[in-house]
């Protein structure tokens, strides 16, 4: 694992200790969020990570963000593309849990 954990955050790949949403963000404030968890597993006789099943829980994540009106801006193979991409900037060689959030980020504290 590298020294600075990394995290996909507000479009790219950042450090996660800048990963940081406004406590006046409508999600903090309302419970506007939805989230996955995944499971990621370390095969050390083929040196790879595998994500199960990453294709039905983006889907389903971009299912829940509907239901909420979250917009959503990436299809369900970029997801998978910006998980994978998060796991090798962290460089893991071991058994991972993926969170992935979706949430309303007006900075806005109202009901709408």
């Amino acid at each position: 694992m590298s020294n600075e954990a990394m995290a996909f955050f507000n479009g790219k790949l950042s450090p996660l200790r800048e990963a940081n949403v406004n406590i006046a963000t409508h999600a903090f404030n309302y419970g506007t969020a939805v989230f996955e968890g995944l499971r990621g597993y370390w095969n050390g006789d083929s040196e790879e990570l595998y994500i199960v099943q990453a294709g039905a829980h983006f889907a389903r994540l971009h299912r829940s963000a509907r239901i909420l009106r979250i917009d959503l801006p990436y299809s369900i193979d970029e997801l998978v593309g910006h998980a994978v991409d998060m796991l090798r900037a962290n460089q893991f060689r071991q058994d991972v849990y993926i969170r992935p959030l979706a949430y309303k980020s007006d900075p806005v504290i109202k009901v709408g």
